[in-house]
């Protein structure tokens, strides 16, 4: 496991360690930047609160933080502009739109990688022949960059 020196919220460092959260850590990030409780993000994301309490741990690792800050991770969320935890169904496509450019910084390369492809409108298939060895995980892949970028 290696430790990770703290970071100050308003750093492009910030920016780096955020594209290297998994998905539920990122999506533990922006509700807490949307300012929202412990039990709102647990009922949300349909976890068990050992579960939560985990993430939250390996979340703030990650950020270069102690665990259990939890002000310091939202505070992070917010620096970085991730405070949009809004139900995308109930958003315009302006909106989801916006918030999409606003978090796509926080895409990893191969993640930048396969959007480039689905954005020329390639089949998954043909997506999976440049990038990935099978079909699947192109699929699974876009379904966790929609769910990053905010759209689905």
């Amino acid at each position: 496991h290696e430790t990770t020196a703290p970071i100050d919220a308003g750093t492009d460092q910030v920016t780096d360690r955020i594209k290297k959260l998994n998905d539920g850590q990122f999506e533990v990030l922006v509700a807490l930047g949307a300012g929202r409780t412990d039990k709102e993000i647990i009922a949300r994301l349909g976890w068990k609160p050992r579960g939560f309490t985990n993430v939250m741990s390996s979340l703030a690792g990650a950020l270069g933080l102690q665990a259990g800050d939890r002000a310091g991770i939202a505070e992070v969320a917010v620096a970085a502009g991730l405070t949009d935890d809004k139900d995308p169904g109930a958003m315009t496509s302006d909106e989801r739109h916006t918030r999409a450019l606003i978090r796509i910084r926080f895409l990893r390369p191969e993640q930048h990688e396969v959007l480039a492809h689905h954005a020329r409108r390639l089949k998954p298939s043909d997506i999976a022949k440049r990038v990935s060895p099978n079909e699947s995980s192109v699929d699974s892949l876009l379904t966790s960059l929609s769910h990053r970028l905010g759209v689905l």
